[in-house]
């Protein structure tokens, strides 16, 4: 909804510049010409960056042919859409993920690590963020825990996504059971009560390494890191290479198991589900 109201916001801006425009240019022998031409320049300005930044939006990765399968129900899972997403729902529930992608990458990309995650641990909300930018509805997360109902709360984050979730967080720590962050940080402190996991690849070109260590003290003293061997930024999802990443030496499915198994170990618990 904000980033809704932020693109009307800047369309009746547009909208009130070329009026004013429109008006300096009938009335020019009452105004000065030089303040024509800074309301033009103004408004040229302003479209010009609104279109930059559509243009800028529109180039995202999309969920690749390997995430196909797991955007249908199976035997243990079932997938189905609501209000901000995609749900995926398992033989659990008591507990559930919400999960934020990463900056400029389709929602749907995240299907199989969501849905091997329903497998074998709890249920996940897979949020479907507008412009495919997190940062735009950080508080999606309040709408879905007002609308279901579980005994634990996870929120979950890849890259951008990750760093946004952590953000939210902050703020509702009480809300909360714990943190999975995936090639991501906090960047403000987090409460020493939260069950936290950090997860990333060493072939990762895209996460930022210098502020993922200038942040790393912003996590709880019991956080469970794990750095996965042969993994690299882009295999938490299935969306193919990314521009600047590494290469992975490991399998997208060894990379996404990983994330499983940091779960079941930060919740003190074995494989219970099957």
């Amino acid at each position: 909804m904000k980033w809704i109201l932020f693109s009307i916001g800047w369309l009746l801006a547009c909208i009130l510049l070329a009026a004013l425009l429109v008006y300096a240019i009938r009335k020019k022998r009452g105004m000065k010409r030089r303040w024509i031409h800074v309301i033009w320049t103004v408004l040229a300005s302003t479209i010009l960056m609104a279109a930059t930044g559509a243009v800028y939006l529109s180039i995202y990765y999309h969920h690749d042919a390997s995430a196909e399968p797991f955007l249908v129900s199976g035997e243990r899972v079932a997938v189905s859409p609501f209000a901000r997403g995609l749900m995926f729902d398992g033989p659990s529930d008591s507990r559930a993920v919400i999960f934020y992608p990463g900056a400029k990458v389709e929602a749907e990309a995240y299907a199989p690590l969501m849905y091997k995650i329903a497998e074998e641990w709890g249920d996940c909300f897979l949020v479907e963020m507008p412009a495919n930018m997190a940062m735009l509805d950080a508080d999606a997360a309040e709408d879905i825990q007002q609308e279901h109902h579980y005994d634990q709360w996870y929120l979950a984050g890849h890259s951008l996504g990750g760093v946004t979730a952590a953000t939210y967080l902050q703020e509702h720590p009480e809300d909360f059971s714990g943190l999975i962050l995936l090639a991501a940080y906090s960047t403000g402190q987090l409460s020493e009560d939260l069950q936290v996991a950090s997860l990333y690849g060493d072939q990762d070109g895209v996460l930022n390494r210098e502020e993922y260590e200038k942040n790393r003290n912003h996590l709880p003293d019991n956080t469970e890191e794990r750095i996965i061997a042969g993994g690299n930024h882009a295999q938490f999802g299935n969306y193919g290479d990314q521009s600047g990443d590494g290469t992975a030496v490991i399998s997208r499915e060894e990379q996404q198991q990983q994330v499983i198994q940091a779960l079941k170990s930060m919740t003190n618990e074995e494989n219970i589900l099957r």
